[in-house]
């Protein structure tokens, strides 16, 4: 394969993984972090999450991925960035949702039944709003 089809396939890797991830947002899993979660789908890549800044609209170089293992934590990428006590919630978060991300990952449930099904961990709580009083 020529430098240019192998770019090429890398490239199409990554957009395809892009569009096939979903995020979850720190009130939904309790991580301080935007989680991304995705299906195999055509990766070549293992069962992972990502996990970003909160705030971030797409998993971008500031991602770090976690493998899916309950039993280590196993960080691909350059986590420096990240304060060590979020990067043990996320895998906080792989340990209680292994199974149902592992069913996400084989295509055994979607994304909104992963949704219904996962647990949340740590303690990011969202403000209540406030409605105005007339």
């Amino acid at each position: 394969m020529s430098r240019a089809a192998k770019v090429l396939a890398e490239v199409h890797d990554i957009l395809f993984q892009v569009q096939e991830m979903t995020n979850l947002r720190p009130e939904e899993s309790g991580v301080p972090l935007v989680i991304w979660v995705s299906q195999r789908g055509r990766v070549r890549h293992g069962p992972r999450i990502k996990i970003s800044p909160s705030g971030s609209k797409a998993p971008k170089d500031d991602s770090v991925a976690m493998k899916i293992n309950p039993a280590q934590m196993e960080i691909v990428g350059d986590h420096r960035k990240y304060d060590p006590s979020h990067l043990r919630l996320a895998h906080e978060f792989i340990k209680a949702n292994h199974t149902h991300l592992m069913d996400l990952w084989r295509e055994k449930i979607d994304f909104t039944d992963f949704k219904d099904r996962m647990q949340k961990v740590g303690g990011v709580s969202v403000q209540p709003k406030m409605e105005a009083v007339q």
